[in-house]
């Protein structure tokens, strides 16, 4: 603080006259007298010279000398300090700068290094992330909204569109980054929208032409998913209607348009989902009028129809992906599974709607 005294002082003149009462009003306050009237007079009038003139250089030795002397010179000097800033026209320049060295302005969050395999957690507001690689980061805004229920209204906006949704889950959506293609060539975004049971569902999303494009849905936590060197990853999932619990391998391949719903550059391609035939015998009744194909193809045109209340048999699951079936005319056919619904005119039909008989797991 001495220093920063001196330096302050060594810029400051004053005249010698001034120096001098100054430091006689200094004296009188160190030694605690009490000035008589005439002298708080004086006093005013050296202090008035003092504000007049900008003060204090000429001072530096004679206040040290005193600062030397007694401790309470210290306390004295710091006040005149002051008042010599104030007197300049502005306010404490050193607390000015300490106060502006602690307010920094809070960093949005920024993801870099996304092609490392690894799942970036996106925070509640805003988020910047290259998702396309160009060089040029995309703001993704997240925000999560109570309803006073037990779900969770979200939203995620990127530019002009927003992906809205509910999820039931107390703390609101997790939003995940990872790069998942094979070549590591673009970041994709995923969040869980359904926790319900352990029954999860997970929607991946691609940044094309400045959207995000769905890309698909696997079921499972997206937290509990870890990224191998070629953008594939493990799920356990449930079997649905046909079958139990079975470890699949989920890959973001190169859009077939095998799924209507899927309309962009990419779709996730399951594989080991279930053994590859499946021994699957029930008597079953239906309940919905359905259609069989004659092969697993959905264009590969219909075997046969059944109709509701006529009864078939269940012969087999191939793949997990489709039933296949044997109507009481001794007509086969094919049925498109998704998980535990069937897939009947394009659309997903729970399976209990379809027929009565058939056994759920999952």
């Amino acid at each position: 603080m001495e220093r920063k005294l001196m330096e302050m002082l060594d810029k400051i003149e004053v005249p010698a006259e001034t120096s001098k009462k100054a430091e006689e009003l200094l004296m009188r306050e160190l030694v605690q007298k009490q000035p008589s009237d005439q002298a708080d007079k004086k006093d005013e009038t050296v202090k008035e010279e003092i504000r007049m003139n900008t003060q204090l250089i000429n001072k530096k030795r004679n206040l040290l000398k005193i600062m030397e002397g007694t401790a309470a010179a210290l306390v004295v000097t710091a006040g005149l300090a002051a008042g010599a800033l104030a007197l300049r026209g502005g306010s404490d320049q050193s607390s000015q700068t300490n106060q502006a060295a602690t307010i920094t302005e809070t960093p949005q969050p920024s993801i870099t290094n996304v092609t490392d395999r690894t799942f970036y957690k996106l925070k509640e507001g805003k988020n910047y992330i290259d998702l396309d690689l160009d060089g040029e980061k995309e703001e993704i805004v997240l925000k999560n909204s109570s309803t006073g229920t037990s779900m969770v209204d979200f939203e995620i906006t990127l530019g002009d569109q927003t992906i809205k949704g509910s999820v039931d889950r107390e703390e609101g959506l997790k939003l995940r980054a990872a790069a998942l293609t094979k070549e590591a060539d673009s970041v994709q975004l995923l969040f869980t929208n359904q926790y319900f049971s352990d029954d999860y569902l997970t929607d991946v999303y691609n940044y094309e032409n400045k959207k995000l494009v769905k890309v698909g849905t696997f079921r499972d936590e997206v937290d509990n998913i870890k990224v191998n060197d070629d953008g594939s990853f493990k799920i356990n999932q449930p079997g649905g209607i046909l079958g139990t619990w079975k470890e699949t391998t989920v890959q973001m391949v190169e859009n077939n348009h095998s799924d209507s719903k899927i309309t962009g550059n990419y779709c996730l391609e399951e594989t080991t989902l279930f053994d590859e035939k499946i021994k699957f015998e029930y008597t079953v009744k239906t309940i919905k009028d359905v259609k069989l194909y004659k092969s697993m193809d959905r264009n590969g045109g219909y075997a046969t129809q059944l109709k509701v209340g006529d009864k078939a048999k269940t012969l087999n699951v191939i793949d997990g992906k489709w039933l296949y079936l044997q109507a009481e005319s001794g007509e086969t056919g094919y049925l498109e599974v998704d998980l535990e619904n069937f897939v009947i005119d394009g659309k997903a039909v729970i399976g209990w709607e379809v027929f009565a008989g058939l056994p759920y797991a999952g």
